[in-house]
């Protein structure tokens, strides 16, 4: 491994734990086996691997939507996701922008902070500054049908964050766009990340798009799903189209792109 690209960084105590997942649905399927996974509040952490791995899988175990079958999750170190009262929250984006067709895209952004019970003044505030903050300003009386992908996309992203998060959920949400756009979102999202400093855990199939967002990347291997590697990605720094030249980019490209091949060959029961 290259000292430049991959590095054994010191990361404060876990905001979410993962020991030992295990992951069989009622067909027979295994999911997961034996996952241990730990994310650092603030991190950006990218879950990248071939179809079938179980990426999806995991990230709906950390949404509190899918229960594990053995093992531990634990988040802020409690033995169950955030409730209501808890001054933690959690959003998610999901791999379609599953918006209201009949809502605008102001509307759509409103509906969790309406569905919380906010006050009127502080919904209108958060709706505004969230479609703002993705580059949606003057878009907020169009609907879906009158916004492209990638802008469909935006309010999505606009109403996740419009509920301040403190962990930020997101299942291949760029992965239908085409690569123009999906950069400028990619670029856009990090952008985001910086400023706000949440936690972000991304599941993508893309080794770029996974170097390019990431400060850890997290290799799954299929059959079942596990964690086979885990590199840390030089350049805390902004990153623009210039660093997708960059040689800490390419060589860390490389690098997944051997671990990829490993989880496409890896018998199963290895990992990490």
């Amino acid at each position: 491994m290259a000292e430049a690209v991959i590095a054994d960084a010191a990361r404060p105590g876990p905001l979410i734990l993962g020991d030992g997942l295990h992951k069989v649905y009622d067909n027979g399927t295994e999911a997961l086996k034996d996952v241990h996974l730990e994310i650092a509040a603030g991190e950006f952490v990218s879950l990248l691997g071939p179809s079938g791995c179980g990426k999806s899988t995991l990230l709906r175990m950390i949404a509190g939507l899918e229960q594990p079958s053995n093992g531990v999750l634990r988040w802020w170190n409690r033995p169950r996701p955030p409730r209501r009262a808890d001054r933690e929250r959690i959003a998610m984006v999901f791999q379609e922008p599953t918006l209201m067709p009949w809502a605008t895209a102001l509307g759509n952004v409103r509906l969790p902070l309406e569905l919380a019970g906010l006050p009127e003044p502080l919904i209108a505030q958060r709706s505004q500054e969230a479609l703002t903050l993705v580059g949606l300003a003057g878009f907020e009386k169009s609907r879906p049908r009158e916004l492209s992908g990638g802008m469909q996309m935006r309010v999505a992203i606009a109403r996740a964050l419009a509920t301040e998060p403190d962990l930020l959920l997101m299942d291949e949400p760029f992965g239908a766009l085409d690569e123009f756009t999906r950069n400028r979102l990619d670029e856009d999202l990090r952008a985001i990340w910086r400023e706000r400093r949440m936690t972000v855990v991304f599941v993508t199939h893309s080794i770029y798009e996974a170097v390019f967002l990431s400060q850890r990347v997290v290799v799954m291997a299929a059959r079942p799903g596990r964690v086979l590697e885990q590199l840390q990605v030089a350049g805390e720094g902004e990153r623009g189209e210039d660093f997708r030249h960059a040689p800490a980019f390419v060589e860390a490209c490389r690098l997944l792109s051997q671990s990829i091949s490993l989880a496409h060959r890896s018998p199963a029961g290895a990992h990490s």
